[in-house]
Protein backbone atom coordinates (compact mmCIF):
# COMPACT_ATOMS: atom_id res chain seq x y z
CA UNK A 1 0.00 0.00 0.00
CA UNK A 2 1.65 3.03 -1.33
CA UNK A 3 0.22 5.07 0.70
CA UNK A 4 -0.59 3.06 4.23
CA UNK A 5 0.15 0.19 5.86
CA UNK A 6 -1.43 -2.83 5.72
CA UNK A 7 -2.17 -5.04 8.59
CA UNK A 8 0.81 -7.25 8.91
CA UNK A 9 2.70 -4.01 8.97
CA UNK A 10 0.58 -2.10 11.12
CA UNK A 11 1.08 -5.12 13.43
CA UNK A 12 4.92 -5.45 13.30
CA UNK A 13 5.14 -1.53 13.92
CA UNK A 14 2.86 -2.33 17.03
CA UNK A 15 5.36 -4.84 17.66
CA UNK A 16 8.42 -2.22 17.98
CA UNK A 17 6.31 0.37 20.41
CA UNK A 18 5.31 -2.20 22.24
CA UNK A 19 9.24 -3.25 23.21
CA UNK A 20 9.73 0.11 24.82
CA UNK A 21 7.16 -0.99 27.54
CA UNK A 22 6.05 -4.08 28.62
CA UNK A 23 3.09 -3.40 30.44
CA UNK A 24 1.81 -3.33 26.19
CA UNK A 25 1.41 -6.68 24.10
CA UNK A 26 0.19 -6.51 20.86
CA UNK A 27 -3.03 -8.08 19.74
CA UNK A 28 -4.11 -10.39 16.80
CA UNK A 29 -8.03 -9.64 17.43
CA UNK A 30 -8.21 -7.07 14.42
CA UNK A 31 -6.95 -9.37 12.00
CA UNK A 32 -8.40 -9.45 8.52
CA UNK A 33 -7.55 -13.45 7.91
CA UNK A 34 -10.30 -13.90 10.94
CA UNK A 35 -13.68 -14.28 9.86
CA UNK A 36 -14.51 -12.49 6.74
CA UNK A 37 -16.28 -9.15 5.56
CA UNK A 38 -15.31 -5.88 7.88
CA UNK A 39 -14.23 -5.36 11.16
CA UNK A 40 -16.07 -3.05 13.48
CA UNK A 41 -15.03 -2.46 17.06
CA UNK A 42 -18.10 -4.11 18.30
CA UNK A 43 -16.53 -7.49 17.02
CA UNK A 44 -13.24 -6.82 18.59
CA UNK A 45 -15.41 -5.98 22.21
CA UNK A 46 -16.61 -8.89 21.55
CA UNK A 47 -13.38 -11.12 21.28
CA UNK A 48 -11.83 -9.22 23.92
CA UNK A 49 -14.75 -9.82 26.06
CA UNK A 50 -15.07 -13.94 25.65
CA UNK A 51 -11.29 -14.02 27.15
CA UNK A 52 -11.87 -11.39 30.00
CA UNK A 53 -12.31 -12.80 33.15
CA UNK A 54 -15.50 -12.33 34.76
CA UNK A 55 -16.16 -8.68 35.95
CA UNK A 56 -13.11 -7.36 33.61
CA UNK A 57 -13.73 -3.74 32.63
CA UNK A 58 -13.16 -3.50 29.24
CA UNK A 59 -11.76 0.43 28.46
CA UNK A 60 -11.39 2.02 25.15
CA UNK A 61 -8.81 4.59 25.12
CA UNK A 62 -9.97 6.88 22.03
CA UNK A 63 -9.34 10.85 21.31
CA UNK A 64 -12.18 13.07 21.68
CA UNK A 65 -12.58 13.71 17.76
CA UNK A 66 -13.09 9.83 17.24
CA UNK A 67 -15.38 9.83 20.53
CA UNK A 68 -17.52 12.61 18.79
CA UNK A 69 -18.10 10.51 15.90
CA UNK A 70 -19.41 7.73 17.83
CA UNK A 71 -22.73 8.06 16.61
CA UNK A 72 -21.92 6.94 13.34
CA UNK A 73 -20.30 3.64 14.30
CA UNK A 74 -21.82 0.80 13.66
CA UNK A 75 -23.76 -0.69 16.40
CA UNK A 76 -22.70 2.08 18.35
CA UNK A 77 -25.21 1.73 20.96
CA UNK A 78 -23.87 -2.13 21.84
CA UNK A 79 -20.55 -0.08 22.10
CA UNK A 80 -21.38 2.18 24.20
CA UNK A 81 -23.07 -0.38 26.42
CA UNK A 82 -20.21 -2.70 26.32
CA UNK A 83 -17.29 -0.43 27.15
CA UNK A 84 -15.89 2.58 29.24
CA UNK A 85 -14.45 5.11 27.38
CA UNK A 86 -11.12 6.37 28.01
CA UNK A 87 -11.65 10.00 25.94
CA UNK A 88 -8.41 12.61 26.05
CA UNK A 89 -9.12 15.84 24.43
CA UNK A 90 -6.32 18.04 23.33
CA UNK A 91 -4.81 21.10 24.65
CA UNK A 92 -7.27 24.18 23.69
CA UNK A 93 -9.83 21.75 22.07
CA UNK A 94 -13.77 23.17 22.75
CA UNK A 95 -15.38 20.99 24.90
CA UNK A 96 -17.34 17.90 23.52
CA UNK A 97 -19.13 16.66 27.01
CA UNK A 98 -23.00 17.80 25.48
CA UNK A 99 -22.01 15.22 22.47
CA UNK A 100 -22.09 12.04 25.40
CA UNK A 101 -24.54 9.74 24.40
CA UNK A 102 -27.11 8.67 27.07
CA UNK A 103 -25.78 5.65 28.76
CA UNK A 104 -22.10 6.24 28.16
CA UNK A 105 -19.48 5.80 30.51
CA UNK A 106 -16.37 8.23 30.65
CA UNK A 107 -13.68 9.10 31.83
CA UNK A 108 -12.36 12.54 30.44
CA UNK A 109 -8.51 13.42 29.79
CA UNK A 110 -8.40 16.74 29.74
CA UNK A 111 -6.16 18.62 28.24
CA UNK A 112 -3.73 16.21 26.92
CA UNK A 113 -0.67 17.75 25.18
CA UNK A 114 0.34 15.27 22.58
CA UNK A 115 1.57 17.58 19.55
CA UNK A 116 0.77 15.10 16.74
CA UNK A 117 -1.75 13.85 14.42
CA UNK A 118 -1.68 11.38 12.86
CA UNK A 119 -2.72 13.06 9.67
CA UNK A 120 0.13 15.39 10.08
CA UNK A 121 2.41 12.30 10.56
CA UNK A 122 1.50 10.89 7.39
CA UNK A 123 1.86 13.67 5.75
CA UNK A 124 5.55 14.19 7.66
CA UNK A 125 6.49 10.38 6.60
CA UNK A 126 5.34 10.97 2.74
CA UNK A 127 7.78 14.20 2.61
CA UNK A 128 10.20 12.11 4.53
CA UNK A 129 10.70 14.84 7.43
CA UNK A 130 12.03 13.94 10.63
CA UNK A 131 9.60 11.64 12.82
CA UNK A 132 11.98 10.42 15.10
CA UNK A 133 10.40 12.83 18.28
CA UNK A 134 7.02 11.78 17.52
CA UNK A 135 7.05 7.64 16.76
CA UNK A 136 10.12 5.18 18.55
CA UNK A 137 13.00 5.47 16.66
CA UNK A 138 12.67 1.23 15.74
CA UNK A 139 9.18 2.18 13.94
CA UNK A 140 10.37 4.82 11.98
CA UNK A 141 13.38 2.93 10.59
CA UNK A 142 10.63 0.12 9.60
CA UNK A 143 8.18 2.53 7.92
CA UNK A 144 10.95 3.89 5.37
CA UNK A 145 12.58 0.38 5.45
CA UNK A 146 9.44 -0.96 3.88
CA UNK A 147 8.30 2.40 2.09
CA UNK A 148 4.78 2.83 4.14
CA UNK A 149 3.22 5.93 3.75
CA UNK A 150 4.18 7.52 0.87
CA UNK A 151 8.27 6.99 2.03
CA UNK A 152 10.75 5.83 -0.61
CA UNK A 153 12.45 2.69 -0.03
CA UNK A 154 15.48 4.18 1.66
CA UNK A 155 19.01 2.23 1.01
CA UNK A 156 20.00 0.32 4.28
CA UNK A 157 22.82 2.48 4.79
CA UNK A 158 20.16 5.37 5.53
CA UNK A 159 18.01 3.44 7.95
CA UNK A 160 18.51 3.68 11.82
CA UNK A 161 17.02 0.88 14.14
CA UNK A 162 16.20 -2.69 14.17
CA UNK A 163 13.71 -4.84 11.81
Amino acid sequence: NPTGAGYEHRYRMVELASKQDTRFVPSRFEDPSVGSGPHYSIDTFRRVKETAAAGDRLLFVLGADAFAEIKQWYRWLEVVGMVEFIVAGRAGETDRRADVPEGARIHWLAGVDVPISSTELRERLKRRKPVDDWLAPEVAAYIRRHGLYGNAVLPRTEIRGPE
